[in-house]
């Protein structure tokens, strides 16, 4: 694979309309059912894992089936319909996660591209610049700024740190 050119990818401005209309639909279908935690809300709660849905899935059959068993504070009709919803959402949910999953890495190589050929512009910038070219010694000085260097307290400790070579 080409390591200057990981991806060629193109959005036609109707494809940008269209997915934006898209997503735009979806927000507005679920602004009203879906929640949105805050971090530290979300650190209260447990996540269900494959385990856990199966241990609810027989929990939720032996509700159905011995109903005497309930204690009076399970609200078995909140319990049934959040275990239809559950079981209605997570399809869509993994299907939205496969698609978000594959944008994140269609923009990870894009950002790939992008750093990789800025670099080589900011390397050949140097050497532009060490040659005297009109305006290369500019340029070179702001985007160096990316690249802060190390202080030189820094470059001591380092220096003091590195065994010697023996």
């Amino acid at each position: 694979m080409d390591k200057n050119n990981l991806i060629s990818f193109t959005l036609s401005p109707e494809e940008e309309a269209r997915l934006n209309s898209c997503i735009g639909e979806l927000e507005t279908l679920l602004a009203s059912k879906f929640v949105n935690l805050t971090p530290d809300e979300r650190k209260e709660y447990g996540r269900a894992g494959h385990r856990t849905e199966n241990w609810i899935t027989k929990v939720h059959q032996y509700i159905q089936q011995y109903p005497d068993l309930v204690p009076r504070h399970v609200d078995v009709n909140e319990f049934n319909n959040d275990y239809r919803s559950r079981t209605a959402l997570m399809p869509y949910l993994r299907r939205l996660e496969a698609v978000v999953t594959r944008m994140d890495d269609t923009g990870l190589l894009l950002g790939s591209d992008l750093y990789t050929n800025a670099l080589m512009y900011y390397r050949n910038l140097k050497v532009l610049s060490a040659a005297n070219v009109p305006n290369a010694k500019a340029v070179e000085a702001d985007l160096k700024q990316q690249f802060p260097a190390p202080s030189r307290k820094k470059a001591e400790n380092a220096a003091a740190d590195t065994p010697p070579i023996p």
